[in-house]
């Protein structure tokens, strides 16, 4: 695929300003390679019974120093050989069959953990530059050690922005929202058939870890150029998406959600309200806790509404409303009327 190498596209990449990333699975090998055919005891497999292939996959043992040390030299000369600044570390495969040869047939997934963190562990100090990903869904791997190890983790294959207001807000219930992979995906979802807007799409992103997952040269103008607006915001105000302390308000009722960030110090919070489906009743109070009840806040929507998302003009667009942190806390922002599938996000800054 590549008979020069991956230079070219590497400069290709890095010319266009962007930084060049790569996608490994280190721990699968095909029953159809060489690796397998020299080393046929180096994977995970129960002594005697016929193997298990997923997705045409076998998974390598790292539970054994050999297959760690192996995987470390293909790594490290593909890692040295390019300028690559990002890799992501996938595993698209359970262990259903996680047993090692190396014990005499005993369960190997407990050792097979610890040898990812160690290889992790090598490489990471052999390459200090990179930033590290690793797989969610498939591996599950998102437990306490992986967040020492890793900058950022992909939240779920599930890139449906309405699916993802609830993965994303139960995760969140233990890793920083800042860690959350989070991309705006295509208008129709490829998993769902769903279509959503690009607003309710980038809003659900835009509490996580920001990227693309859309052939953006099939936007249209108009498209590429609210998408601009967005990713321009998240930039100006990432400090706080990934530097505040997340706060959440129970909703009374079931399609909308209320969450947040707040600056360390109260003087300043984005808040989002999130209304999933229809309502059946009048909007639930947009409460925001956590702010000082004797300072008073400026309250502004921060994206402004797109054509037909807004039906009643609101107080918080255009200049915005001034209230104490007190009456945000007990009685809220004047909660707004919305369409289902949209999300409202407003700054409050303290005057």
């Amino acid at each position: 695929a590549w008979p020069t190498g991956l230079a070219p596209i590497i400069e290709q990449v890095r010319a266009l300003g962007m930084r060049f990333g790569l996608w490994f699975e280190p721990e699968m090998v095909n029953a159809d390679s060489e690796l397998f055919r020299a080393h046929p005891d180096w994977v995970l497999a129960v002594p005697d019974r016929p193997l298990l292939e997923l997705r045409n996959q076998l998974v390598l043992d790292l539970g054994r120093p050999e297959v760690c040390d192996y995987l470390f030299q293909q790594l490290h000369r593909v890692l040295s050989d390019y300028p690559i600044d990002y890799v992501k570390w996938d595993h698209n495969r359970p262990l259903g069959d996680g047993a090692s040869a190396a014990r005499g047939g005993a369960a190997g997934v407990h050792e097979q953990t610890l040898g990812f963190y160690a290889l992790l562990d090598r490489l990471r100090r052999a390459h200090p530059a990179i930033e590290w990903e690793s797989c969610a869904s498939g591996g599950a791997r998102v437990d306490l050690a992986v967040l020492e190890r890793c900058e950022r983790v992909w939240t779920s294959d599930m890139t449906d922005a309405l699916s993802r207001q609830l993965i994303q807000r139960w995760t969140a219930q233990l890793v920083p929202p800042e860690y959350l992979g989070a991309h705006v995906s295509a208008p129709v979802n490829h998993q769902t058939g769903r279509s959503l807007s690009l607003d309710f799409r980038a809003a659900t992103a835009f509490f996580g870890d920001l990227g693309l997952e859309w052939d953006i040269t099939q936007a249209t103008a108009t498209e590429r150029a609210r998408l601009g607006q967005w990713i321009a915001l998240y930039k100006q105000h990432r400090e706080l998406l990934h530097g505040g302390r997340l706060v959440r308000e129970d909703a009374a009722e079931a399609p909308y959600l209320i969450h947040g960030v707040l600056a360390p110090d109260r003087s300043a919070a984005i808040m989002a309200y999130v209304q999933l489906d229809e309502a059946v009743a009048e909007p639930v109070p947009f409460l925001v806790t956590g702010l000082d009840p004797d300072r008073r806040y400026l309250a502004r929507q921060l994206v402004p509404a797109a054509d037909g998302e807004q039906p009643d003009p609101q107080p918080w667009a255009g200049e915005g409303i001034r209230l104490s942190g007190a009456v945000l806390a007990a009685i809220g922002l004047p909660p707004p009327r919305r369409l289902p599938q949209s999300c409202l996000i407003v700054r409050l800054d303290a005057l």
